[in-house]
């Protein structure tokens, strides 16, 4: 993808060192976030503040920030929780029950059974818990 030299917006999932990342930075095919994070990004300076090292991680040796990694996080619809009567779950088979119950009992009452996707992508150069900005 990168070497067509035909960017899209935003690449995700994108396996490369920081070395390669310098690289195609100082290309200009990666450019840097930290003006739009200034200007707009009220959670993600909010994160730097409350956990500086964050910011340090993803910050390239040149001082800019290119890219903000995505969170290993699960999310759960807290209504649908609370439509079942179900606590949030602590545990894999905690959150395997719930996955059950979400799908045998609609809780988003569209009449129809639910189904779940989920994708894993291990970055092997990343850090184990990157928040997302």
């Amino acid at each position: 993808m990168l070497a067509s030299e035909d960017y899209p917006d935003v690449i995700t999932g994108l396996n490369i060192s920081p070395a390669q990342q310098m690289i195609y930075s100082t290309q200009g095919a990666f450019l840097p976030l930290n003006e739009l994070i200034e200007k707009q990004g009220t959670n993600t300076k909010k994160m730097f503040q409350d956990n500086p090292e964050i910011q340090s991680t993803i910050t390239a040796v040149d001082g800019n920030i290119y890219h903000c990694s995505m969170s290993k996080k699960m999310w759960i619809y807290e209504p649908w929780l609370k439509k079942l009567n179900l606590d949030m779950p602590e545990t894999t088979d905690e959150l395997y029950e719930v996955l059950k119950a979400f799908k045998k009992n609609d809780p988003n009452g569209n009449g129809n059974r639910m189904k779940f996707r989920y994708r894993y992508h291990r970055n092997p150069g990343a850090l184990p818990s990157m928040p997302s900005c």
